[in-house]
């Protein structure tokens, strides 16, 4: 079951996480690592509802020639055949046409060119944070556009600064 393999993955992470942290920085060190997993694992969770829907999407592009791969904290779909430019849902991120995660543009009136596949990993923590509510409130704060908070965040975190509006 789906489910199952969730919570298998979670634990794994989670340990995996604090063995390396033990070794790397000593146990109080790995305290606060298994903290800072713990609470990674719970925003995957409360974003889950739209990592489903984002992958779902993105896997049905698979036929179309989309090539899927893990980073930015999120499960990536590559080269997908509808639409251009990135969309992130939950931890899920879908690349339309000759969108790639390495590119560097200029999003949302920045005047820096910034990483797109960094740009969208600000959106999955904002996900992680707010999880079903974030839809609404990205609409309900502009939608896709220069003036919303969260894609000036998301640009912020590209640049090396916070995700959080």
């Amino acid at each position: 079951k789906f489910e199952n393999g969730a919570k298998t993955s979670a634990f794994a992470y989670l340990f995996s996480s604090a063995g390396s942290s033990v070794a790397q920085n000593g146990i109080g060190g790995s305290l606060a690592a298994l903290g800072r997993g713990a609470l990674d694992v719970a925003g995957k969770i409360w974003a889950l509802p739209n990592t489903i829907i984002g992958t779902m999407t993105g896997l049905a592009g698979v036929p179309f020639g989309v090539t899927i791969d893990f980073a930015n904290n999120a499960i990536q779909f590559e080269n997908y055949p509808w639409g251009n430019g990135a969309l992130t849902l939950g931890n899920s991120i879908i690349y339309g046409g000759g969108t790639s995660p390495g590119q560097m543009e200029q999003l949302y009136g920045d005047t820096r060119y910034l990483n797109i596949g960094l740009h969208e990993m600000g959106h999955t923590y904002q996900y992680q944070v707010l999880g079903p509510l974030f839809l609404p409130a990205y609409f309900a704060t502009g939608g896709i556009s220069a003036t919303n908070p969260f894609e000036r965040a998301a640009n912020n975190y590209a640049g090396g600064g916070s995700w959080w509006p």
